[in-house]
């Protein structure tokens, strides 16, 4: 009995607080992350590969894009510039890919074909060469960064899903800012 006072002096100061009442719940967010495409076909997966670098919430599936010996290949140029020992494994893109989202701001990716550059699509494997652009705006950032070149990915099928093989990156002129430099920014 000597206690009483203390506890119910104690549930009215609760009771006063804020800390049993109900809250209003968070909106969720208004949009949704692009549509992820079941990679059944090479374009599929190429679009994953956008969807992935555009919004963050895709950025989980981007290991499941590549084959197991997946290898990116820097520019030539890039590889000297940057001192690279050697091409990316899926790991490391993987890896690349989170950090890119947690520091970069947002990024826009625009494939294009390429006149002259016809796809090579078999049943089992796919060669293509597209032009790209990527614009990269960081708040804070007066103007967003751009790069720019080409980029070759070759396909392969396994079952019924397509996987990229291996990535290799040019630069569209010796003093551009390409794909490859925008990894190198961000790899740890």
């Amino acid at each position: 009995m000597r206690y009483l006072p203390f506890v119910l002096l104690a549930m009215l100061l609760l009771c006063g607080c804020d800390l049993f009442r109900l809250r209003d719940t968070e909106a969720p967010e208004t949009t949704d992350p692009p549509l992820w495409n079941d990679p059944t076909s090479w374009d599929n997966c190429r679009q994953n590969l956008e969807y992935c670098y555009e919004d963050d919430r895709n950025a989980v599936k981007y290991y499941g894009l590549f084959t197991s010996g997946f290898s990116f290949h820097f520019d030539p140029q890039d590889s000297l510039d940057f001192n690279l020992n050697g091409p990316l494994s899926r790991s490391q893109e993987q890896d690349l890919l989170f950090n890119l989202h947690e520091q970069a701001g947002h990024l826009d990716v625009s494939l294009r074909s390429l006149p002259g550059q016809a796809d090579d699509i078999g049943p089992s494997s796919a060669r293509i060469i597209r032009g790209y652009t990527i614009s990269r705006t960081r708040s804070g950032d007066p103007e967003p960064k751009h790069y720019s070149g080409r980029l070759e990915l070759r396909f392969v099928k396994s079952g019924a899903w397509w996987y990229i093989d291996r990535w290799f990156d040019y630069r569209s002129a010796s003093d551009s800012l390409s794909w490859g430099n925008l990894k190198h920014e961000f790899l740890q």
